[in-house]
């Protein structure tokens, strides 16, 4: 879906699953940090900011292919988080393998299950802005598939579904102990028009959009988990937004959690002989 604000046009793109995908595990019951935790975490004198670790900012263009930009966002955000090499995916290649070679959007529960199977080539390997795979070379084709499987995520665990406060704490623990969340949100002028502290007001509206939540903000005042905002990843460049980030809200996962399947991304693979422990049904 195309979508004008400001004289630019955007892609949005986040398809609508006709059932919920329930493919991978959910983060175990009980995991999740109350405030309290939380607080302790975010006292830590020294704490590196994410996005300070994680500055690289993507754009998507008028594509709808938010989904691999988000999706391989998560995984350079968690691989510089866990102090790993620094890499940039190719997200043109992923959206032409999830979503059959159209520019028609995708859904968050098929990248992640690509990424698990066989991963993500790097940027370099592909023509950027090559979403259909007849727009690449046989050789290139082969030396990216070659290449994605030496970059496959390993573990994603899923949010709990259909009670928005559990979703939300699980998702406020995963950011905190490091680990980014694919989200997704509807969207329409509130979302790209919000100010420039990077708050936007909950937006139903024109379109679904894929976001990567990185880290929190306002943990040391809150005075309940809804109090706290995440910084999130948006995936049309630097000018969008407060220099491609903005603040997520409870309100902004309200609607989202009961259509798509947030996941964090809790590992990512550094040699070929690692294996895959996600669970996949």
């Amino acid at each position: 879906m195309k979508f004008e604000f400001n004289g630019e046009v955007y892609g949005l793109g986040l398809q609508m699953p006709e059932t919920i995908p329930l493919s991978f595990a959910e983060v175990p019951v009980g995991s999740s940090m109350d405030l309290a935790q939380l607080k302790h975490i975010y006292a830590t004198v020294g704490r590196a900011h994410a996005l300070e670790v994680y500055t690289r900012r993507k754009q998507q263009g008028q594509r709808s292919s938010c989904c691999a930009y988000a999706a391989t966002t998560a995984m350079e955000a968690k691989r510089r988080l866990d102090h790993k090499e620094d890499v940039e995916f190719g997200p043109e290649h992923l959206y032409a393998k999830i979503n059959g070679g159209r520019d028609a959007g995708a859904m968050l529960d098929d990248a992640m299950k690509e990424l698990v199977a066989r991963g993500c080539c790097l940027r370099a390997a592909i023509k950027y802005q090559a979403y259909t795979l007849n727009e690449m070379t046989m050789e290139q084709r082969r030396f990216a598939e070659q290449q994605a499987f030496d970059y496959r995520s390993l573990d994603w665990h899923k949010m709990p579904h259909g009670n928005l406060d559990a979703c939300w704490a699980a998702t406020l623990t995963a950011i905190a102990t490091r680990d980014p969340v694919l989200m997704a949100v509807h969207c329409g002028n509130n979302f790209f028009g919000c100010g420039p502290d990077g708050v936007c007001k909950p937006d139903r509206g024109p379109g679904n959009h894929a976001v990567c939540g990185v880290e929190l903000h306002g943990v040391e005042t809150a005075k309940s988990l809804r109090d706290i905002k995440i910084w999130t990843v948006n995936s049309h460049g630097s000018r969008a937004m407060k220099n491609g980030c903005y603040l997520h809200t409870y309100d902004h996962m309200s609607e989202p959690c009961n259509y798509h399947q947030h996941c964090a991304c809790r590992s990512v693979r550094t040699s070929p002989d690692e294996q895959v422990s996600t669970l996949l049904s």
